[in-house]
């Protein structure tokens, strides 16, 4: 939950986690703008996470924003390992039109 992440935030500086974390909750939430903002800065701070921009290729295919899904998808594949168990995800996301 966004109190469960939130609690985390309070213990020590956020790092991309932490706005990962927050970034899904908020999508779950439904507040799309605050989940985007959030995951924009999870891979800011750390530009390798894939679940990041998976979940921010998430939040924009909910927003209509197929040229910016795509983008964070393709991502997400590229630094996703090959065992990854949402690889399959992204690539769909990546290549819907």
């Amino acid at each position: 939950t966004l109190e469960a992440v939130e609690s985390l935030s309070a213990l020590r500086a956020p790092n991309g986690h932490v706005f990962w974390a927050r970034g899904a909750a908020y999508r779950n939430l439904g507040n799309l703008n605050a989940a985007q903002a959030e995951l924009l800065e999870a891979v800011e701070k750390e530009p390798g996470l894939m679940e990041a921009w998976l979940e921010l290729a998430r939040v924009r295919r909910a927003k209509g924003d197929a040229p910016g899904r795509a983008a964070a998808a393709k991502k997400a594949v590229e630094l996703a390992p090959a065992n990854h168990p949402d690889l399959e995800e992204a690539k769909r996301l990546s290549e819907e039109k």
